[in-house]
């Protein structure tokens, strides 16, 4: 859960960021900017259900083949004639019907387990990249309306530049300067 929690908070922070990167600040340097893709496949990679339902997959493959290596070698045991040191002889016998039951379900058994895991990482796959999208794109609104409000900031300031330069000249009063600066201040804060 923490590496998870850790992995979300990260993904938020780089995407706060590059909203951050989008400020007025009038030196530029490069910008590495985050695709969907890129953040996808970093909220898979990181995602502790994902990894959790992967490794309950390597488990059951390997039981799959312990299951199928041990009924081959019941197999090749019951039909040989075997016999031990202190001469005991066990001739080869048919299988019972428990026996055969086994060899014929425990592999298909473990096969469906395997099945369902495979079906339930599909779903956290899915899930993630869900929710990267939802982040994502409310990143990606958050942008633009402060792309907007930047926009409106700087008509609004050049307009109170231009309000007090014909204030000066006489050709304005003081009430249209002092609803521009209310203007001005309302997008700051905004």
């Amino acid at each position: 859960m923490n590496r998870k929690c850790i992995a979300w908070l990260l993904l938020a922070v780089i995407l706060a960021h590059t909203v951050f990167l989008a400020l007025p600040i009038r030196a530029e340097a490069a910008v590495k900017r985050l695709s969907l893709e890129e953040a996808q496949r970093l909220a898979i990679a990181n995602s502790e259900n994902y990894r959790k339902i992967q490794n309950k997959i390597e488990l059951q493959e390997i039981k799959y083949a312990a299951a199928v290596k041990s009924i081959r070698m019941k197999r090749k045991n019951m039909a040989t004639f075997r016999w031990t040191p202190l001469l005991s002889f066990k001739f080869p016998e048919k299988p019972t019907l428990a026996d055969e039951y086994e060899w014929q379900y425990k592999p298909l058994q473990i096969s469906c387990v395997i099945q369902e895991l495979t079906h339930q990482l599909e779903d956290e796959k899915i899930a993630s990249r869900e929710k990267v999208t939802q982040v994502f794109v409310e990143t990606y609104i958050c942008q633009e309306k402060i792309a907007f409000y930047e926009e409106c900031l700087e008509a609004a300031q050049d307009t109170l530049q231009r309000g007090r330069m014909r204030l000066a000249l006489g050709e304005a009063k003081q009430a249209d300067i002092d609803k521009m600066e209310q203007k001005v201040s309302r997008l700051t804060t905004e």
